[in-house]
């Protein structure tokens, strides 16, 4: 009768790796593990006096014991319990020595998931389970074609045993059931070339021609599900004789999602240096862009003596632009694409810090609808350099002899086609304005930015107050 619950032990010195495998166990619902630890071999042989626990998972590398020698020692001592053997080192010698002295399996340390460690721990003690009751009977041949039988079905990977002359299917396991999702009657008797694509029939009928006995390593190839989706698969080929005929067991490890990852990721990172070297590009322009704003700020006030308030203004104005391009790259670094920007989180930190840096006071608010637009880098910088200069006029200007008033800042996008409307309801325009020539470095600096953008400005005299409005072509 299967078992509802195992107690396992596990002799191992890692804390980490004791926990990876307490983790593993952990998501097995049914069966349940129950897990105890011995941190050394010598306590490990006396939880294993008093516990009698149903499987032993046995480190090799023990702080008061050679591996092997551990392993001797617990099999004289305690026959009837199953051994498995869990190491990080990928010895084919070793792994056979300890096939030999008793253990059931022989597993590897970051080679195995939580469903192929639960596969191996049931069929080790299913496996030992039956020998104990097949060596009571005294039935020898039985008992080695039992074990083979428990060895193939509770394999945890999928195996195939086919007959190495005619390449027919004699026998598959339950796992290729469930990974290739053929039926059994599918496969028995058809050619283990059904799970390949055709054109590698060829390479792979030259490759089991090439089969030694005993353990073979096939290289890393594609097979073919029912369905037609495909597996990638290492293999591992034991070619053997038995009642007269010359048979290939072939077990296979699915290796898909692995690969899979690893060109994920190799993707992920070549995209992300590419776009990190484009914004390394785009940092050098803004650079320049900067550079520019200071000579333009510097060629006004060649034109004018200046006042040391006048002087301070000035700068503070500057200030203002840096940041504003500044905060782009905190946005765009926030950013999962490395190349698009939440304008709405930009323009609510860039007026918190103009209120800050000109000292607003609450009589001024502000009002911000520009949910769900994002924009592209190119776009961003000198938008919000445009938003940077007209909300800074408001402050400094629109509400000089005002005690309250607002700022309110509205998007909207139609047609591929994005508007920006940024207004005040301060004191105005003087009367004219609009139809005389400003040479005003804010003004010109929002002309020119509303070029850059392929945008059209406009400005509308309110009563009271000003309005402005950027309308310019949605860019991807």
């Amino acid at each position: 009768m299967f078992k509802n619950s195992f107690s396992v032990l596990l002799i191992e010195d890692s804390n980490a790796d004791f926990r990876l495998i307490q983790e593993f166990l952990g998501e097995s619902e049914s069966p349940a593990f129950n897990l105890t630890r011995s941190d050394n071999f010598s306590s490990g042989l006396n939880s294993i006096s008093e516990k009698r626990p149903d499987v032993v998972l046995l480190d090799l590398s023990l702080p008061d014991c050679n591996g092997l020698e551990a392993l001797t020692a617990i099999k004289s001592r305690f026959p009837q319990i199953p051994v498995i053997i869990c190491s990080g080192a990928e010895d084919k010698e070793i792994t056979v020595n300890a096939l030999q002295i008793g253990a059931q399996d022989y597993v590897y340390k970051g080679k195995f998931d939580s469903y192929s460690l639960s596969r191996s721990l049931i069929f080790a003690y299913e496996r030992n389970r039956l020998a104990i009751e097949l060596e009571k009977k005294n039935i020898f041949e039985q008992e080695n074609e039992e074990r083979y039988r428990l060895f193939f079905q509770y394999n945890p990977h999928p195996a195939f045993l086919f007959e190495h002359d005619t390449l027919e299917i004699i026998e598959v396991n339950q796992a290729v059931i469930e990974k290739y999702g053929y039926q059994e009657r599918d496969l028995i008797g058809k050619k283990i070339l059904e799970i390949f694509h055709k054109q590698d029939f060829e390479k792979v009928t030259t490759e089991i021609d090439s089969y030694h006995f005993g353990v073979n390593r096939v290289r890393r190839i594609i097979h073919k599900k029912k369905n037609g989706s495909e597996l990638i698969a290492d293999s591992t080929i034991y070619k053997f004789r038995f009642r007269n005929q010359i048979l290939d067991l072939a077990v296979i490890t699915d290796v898909t999602e692995m690969v899979r990852n690893r060109e994920s990721i190799l993707a992920s990172l070549a995209e992300k240096d590419t776009l990190i070297q484009e914004i390394h590009h785009r940092v050098k322009n803004n650079m320049q862009i900067m550079v520019s704003l200071l000579n333009l700020q510097a060629d006004n006030a060649m034109t004018r003596e200046l006042t040391s308030k006048e002087l301070y203004g000035l700068l503070k104005d500057t200030e203002s632009r840096v940041f504003s391009m500044s905060l782009v790259h905190n946005e765009l670094y926030k950013s999962r694409d490395l190349s698009h920007v939440d304008f709405s989180s930009y323009l609510n930190m860039l007026l918190q810090n103009l209120w800050n840096l000109y000292g607003v006071g609450r009589n001024i608010t502000q009002t911000i609808s520009a949910q769900g637009l994002i924009l592209n880098m190119d776009t961003a910088i000198p938008l919000g350099l445009i938003a940077c200069e007209l909300v800074t006029n408001a402050l400094k200007h629109a509400f000089a002899e005002k005690s309250k008033g607002k700022i309110r800042i509205d998007v909207a996008q139609e047609s591929s086609r994005i508007t920006v409307t940024i207004e005040d309801d301060g004191k105005g325009l003087p009367a004219g304005y609009l139809g005389k020539n400003h040479d005003t470095l804010g003004l010109q600096l929002v002309q020119i930015l509303t070029k850059q953008i392929e945008g059209e400005l406009k400005i509308e005299i309110l009563n009271p107050g000003t309005k402005f409005q950027i309308q310019f072509p949605e860019r991807e």
